[in-house]
């Protein structure tokens, strides 16, 4: 077994959970500083690990899952079910995220055979049965290549990596966002999540719609943006309340138009 040890010297962080590669596969690791973040391994497999974090500057506790699925059907289906076990015993914030080695659309697959219909199925009754919410992403469309770059009529293109949320983690972190960055080394792309909370805001301040910006040209292009970066209702409804929280603060936006423009 491998284990990822060294990776704490290459960044400035101070603590790990790590379930070892064998070999040259497999194997998942949580870094954090400990100034920051307070983690509590609750459970790890081969295809997972699960901590609570506690956010020293919000004082505020969840659920984080990072996930490596495995190639194998039957080891991805065991992963599902843990999956539903935590969401039967668990009621909190949860955040979810990694490798799923699986797809939800056709449009999450550029090449290759078509999508399983079972397979997908499976998937998606998890997120169900977790009630979690798919997150949308800026970025290239896909996570994954297979590298055939010899023969580019074999090439494949899917999405294999994600984060999802349940609506109580959304509620904390309603302008968090995640950005598939460029691929290097690995025939993955990395993802990076940007968390910013105001806590008050979220409890204080709900968010709403006013009357008068859907007569802003620029608020169907945001509707536009934010259906299709959400996976679902919920999900595009999320993108949507965002977007528009941004726009609207914008010098472009709503409130720079002068008085006279509504």
């Amino acid at each position: 077994m491998q284990s990822h040890q060294a990776l704490l010297e290459d960044f400035p962080l101070t603590r790990m959970i790590e379930v070892p590669a064998i070999g040259n596969s497999g194997g998942i690791v949580v870094l954090w500083d400990d100034t920051i973040w307070e983690l509590d391994e609750i459970a790890t497999t081969t295809q997972e690990v699960h901590a609570i974090i506690k956010v020293h500057s919000l004082n505020i506790t969840w659920l984080f899952s990072v996930i490596y699925a495995s190639t194998h059907r039957n080891m991805r289906k065991t992963l599902w079910n843990n999956l539903k076990n935590i969401k039967d015993t668990f009621d909190g914030k949860w955040l979810i995220g990694g490798d799923f080695n699986e797809l939800l659309h056709n449009s999450e697959k550029k090449g290759g055979n078509p999508l399983n219909a079972s397979r997908v199925s499976n998937f998606q009754n998890t997120i169900n049965h977790c009630e979690l919410i798919v997150m949308g992403f800026k970025g290239s469309r896909y996570t994954w290549l297979n590298k055939r770059f010899k023969k580019r009529n074999a090439l494949i293109f899917e999405r294999l990596d994600r984060f999802l949320a349940n609506n109580e983690w959304l509620l904390c972190y309603p302008n968090a966002q995640v950005q598939h960055l460029q691929r290097t080394h690995s025939d993955h792309t990395p993802l990076l999540m940007t968390l910013t909370s105001n806590l008050s805001n979220v409890r204080d301040r709900p968010f709403r719609l006013e009357t008068m910006w859907m007569s802003h040209p620029d608020v169907i292009k945001i509707v536009d943006q934010a259906w299709n970066r959400g996976d679902n209702l919920l999900g595009s409804l999320v993108n949507f309340e965002s977007e528009l929280t941004g726009w609207a603060k914008k010098p472009s936006g709503i409130f720079s138009t002068g008085k006279g423009r509504f």
